[in-house]
């Protein structure tokens, strides 16, 4: 039997990063000339906005994975509630019925970071302001770790999400785990020790969904290690790694 399997690639909201630590030690000089724009009719996934106050605005994407009998979300966004110094309201709603296709009716979450960007989407707030799951008949899947942080974050925690985490299906990860037939989660103690990164492989498709782990284009330059990460050093030998093995093979 041919396995049937079709992605989309969503983007489901925006969050605004620190510039100079999205960037780590690499040299503003650098950067700015390689990233940055300076016409917002440039904007692009190649090159962003730089604001007064140091910040660019990055996309967070979800993918929607359909096969033959699971519809399945790689991360969930931002919240649905915005806050407008951080992140923007969530459009996964919106970009999912552009696929008829309603939160009920999503079967698998894997979440590949704890961050408001990634989590953020599992719960949301119903007409009577009571916290209650997203995807109601998901299973969610989440590596699962006792590596603790030791520094603050800068990025802030899905909180509000986790609050409800007695009430989800959670499937807990530690090790690596075929989730569907060819479709493999990786943890990754690098940018988060609660991270991961999605390998998709069916007949002569290979595509690999790095996360924080390579945020954007920019990061496939091992130079560019973000500073907020848990584990900088992991990161970059990670990254390294996974990028070899998606030349080697052939991912998008």
């Amino acid at each position: 039997m041919k396995h049937q399997l079709e992605w989309h690639l969503i983007e489901a909201g925006r969050t605004k990063r620190d510039a100079g630590a999205f960037f780590g030690e690499f040299p503003k000089c650098e950067w700015n000339k390689i990233c940055i724009s300076t016409n917002k009719k440039e904007e692009s996934k190649e090159a962003y906005i730089l604001s007064r106050d140091n910040q660019i605005v990055v996309a967070t994407n979800v993918v929607l994975i359909k096969t033959e009998e699971d519809i399945l979300l790689i991360d969930t966004g931002t919240p649905v509630m915005p806050d407008y110094s951080q992140w923007t309201g969530s459009h996964l709603r919106h970009k999912l019925s552009g696929y008829n296709i309603t939160f009920k009716e999503i079967t698998k979450v894997i979440l590949t970071s704890p961050d408001m960007d990634h989590a953020g989407g599992i719960a949301h707030h119903d007409r009577s302001s009571n916290l209650i799951p997203t995807f109601p008949k998901a299973t969610i899947y989440y590596h699962e770790t006792e590596s603790v942080r030791a520094r603050a974050r800068s990025i802030p925690i899905a909180d509000h999400s986790f609050e409800i985490w007695d009430k989800l299906d959670i499937h807990p990860v530690t090790s690596v785990e075929e989730i569907l037939p060819g479709l493999i989660v990786h943890p990754i103690e690098g940018p988060s020790f609660n991270g991961s990164i999605v390998e998709m492989k069916r007949g002569a498709d290979r595509i690999l969904f790095m996360s924080d782990l390579c945020p954007t284009l920019h990061h496939t330059n091992p130079d560019i290690i973000p500073a907020q990460d848990d584990a900088p050093d992991q990161s970059s030998m990670e990254r390294a790694r996974w990028i070899d093995k998606s030349i080697r093979e052939g991912h998008m």
